[in-house]
């Protein structure tokens, strides 16, 4: 028993370095991010990237709605952290 407890810890422990891994080399790039809400932490807002990561940024509650680029400058392991490319953020839909 003890030695299956044993490869499903060394298991878990590779999955999870794995992932580590991929979240560290995505650090640099650029993601267009929909900014949802303020963050639980901090004054950030919480963003989302087209495949559903959390990336918390700097801004204020009128970019709730929008889509913004950044850049992802680090992660906490489960969320990234990101910087504005540019001021500038765009409305999801065409103004009328």
């Amino acid at each position: 028993r003890q030695g299956r407890e044993q490869q499903w810890a060394r298991f878990a422990r590779a999955a999870v370095a794995a992932v580590q891994e991929t979240w560290r080399q995505a650090a640099g790039q650029r993601r267009e991010v929909l900014v949802e809400k303020w963050a639980k932490r901090g004054e950030l807002m919480q963003s989302r990237t087209r495949d559903h990561k959390t990336v918390l940024i700097p801004g204020d509650e009128t970019m709730i709605g929008r889509y913004v680029t950044v850049e992802l400058t680090g992660t906490t392991g489960s969320t990234f952290t990101g910087a504005l490319v540019t001021g500038e953020y765009r409305c999801p839909w065409p103004d009328d």
